[in-house]
C-alpha cells in the first residue's frame, strides 16, 4: 500500500543516515499515526452502507484498519519483526508522544536505540473533521502570516534514530 512505501522509504533514508545497518532485538520503533490506512478503506465502507458492494470486499478491504498492520508489514520487509514495537494514535500530539516515549526508553535502558517516527495521509474522515470545523484554508499555506485563513492538510511519513551514545561520535544526543 501507499502507506507502507510512504513509511518503508522514510524508515530507511533515517536508518541509512544514521548508518543503522538494521534494527536489533534491543532496538525499539514508535511509530505514529492518527488515521493510519482509513484511506484504503473508508470508501468501500460508504459502499457497503449504500448497498453498492457485497459483505465479502468489505471484510477483504477491513484487513487494512488495524493501525498496526502497515507497522507489522514494513518490520517483516526489513527483517525487524523482533525488536520491540509501538503504535501511539493520539491525534495531532502522536508523534511528539512517540519521541518522548522512545527517550524514556532510552534514558531507562530498556532500548539501546529507538527509531521514531509517523506516516499520515490525506483521507475524508481528516478532511471532512477540518472543514466541520471550518479549519481548512483555501489559499496555499502561510504558516507565519497572522491573517492567515487556516490550514492546509497534506500527507508525508518522516522517520528519526535515537540513541544513547552514537556509534561514530564521541557526543550523546540524550
Amino acid at each position: 500500500s501507499k502507506f507502507t512505501l510512504m513509511t518503508l522509504h522514510a524508515l530507511c533514508q533515517a536508518m541509512q543516515s544514521a548508518g543503522w545497518e538494521r534494527l536489533e532485538e534491543d532496538d525499539a520503533i514508535f511509530f505514529a499515526t492518527t488515521t493510519g490506512q482509513i484511506p484504503l478503506w473508508e470508501n468501500d465502507l460508504m459502499d457497503y452502507l449504500d448497498g453498492r458492494i457485497p459483505p465479502s470486499r468489505l471484510a477483504e478491504t477491513l484487513r487494512y484498519e488495524p493501525l498496526g498492520v502497515a507497522l507489522s508489514n514494513v518490520l517483516k520487509i526489513i527483517g525487524a519483526s523482533s525488536c520491540h514495537h509501538q503504535v501511539i494514535s493520539s491525534a495531532c500530539s502522536a508523534s511528539t508522544q512517540a519521541i518522548f516515549l522512545a527517550s524514556l526508553w532510552l534514558k531507562s535502558g530498556r532500548a539501546k536505540r529507538c527509531l521514531v517516527g509517523g506516516t499520515e495521509l490525506l483521507c475524508q474522515l481528516t478532511g471532512n473533521g477540518f472543514q466541520s470545523l471550518k479549519l481548512l484554508s483555501p489559499e496555499p499555506a502561510t504558516p507565519f502570516d497572522q491573517n492567515r485563513k487556516g490550514i492546509n492538510l497534506s500527507e508525508a511519513s518522516a522517520f528519526l534514530c535515537l540513541e544513547t551514545e552514537p556509534e561514530n561520535s564521541p557526543l550523546a544526543f540524550l
